[in-house]
């Protein structure tokens, strides 16, 4: 945290020697920098600071995470797949002839047309 605020402070002195590079009387320099210094005290402009900071966040609107819900449908895709696992060895255990993987695709393809 202390090293944000080291960095933070480094961008605000970078920005204020920027700024005052261009002007050549030291007496303007010293007064334009405790004029912007100056400003970050006052509540108003802190307000609107705070304001654009928090717009410029990303607005995350989802209830459940994302990653939770990949994970569910990642698991029922898995117990899709044993379920129709088990009901090939049902078929197997009752001796009937098991069609391969892809006529079983091609068969539960009709049947969604249908």
């Amino acid at each position: 945290m202390g090293e944000d605020c080291i960095k933070r402070s480094h961008q605000d002195r970078m920005q204020n020697e920027a700024r005052l590079m261009r002007l050549q009387n030291k007496g303007l320099k010293m007064d334009s920098q405790a004029k912007f210094q100056g400003m970050k005290h006052i509540k108003e402009i802190q307000y609107i600071q705070a304001a654009v900071a928090s717009s410029r966040k990303r607005k995350l609107t989802r209830m459940v995470p994302l990653a939770d819900e990949r994970k569910v449908e990642k698991k029922a895709k898995r117990d899709m797949k044993r379920n129709d696992a088990w009901e090939i060895k049902q078929v197997e255990a009752l001796g009937k002839q098991v069609p391969a993987p892809r006529e079983l695709i091609k068969m539960s393809l009709k049947e969604q047309q249908e």
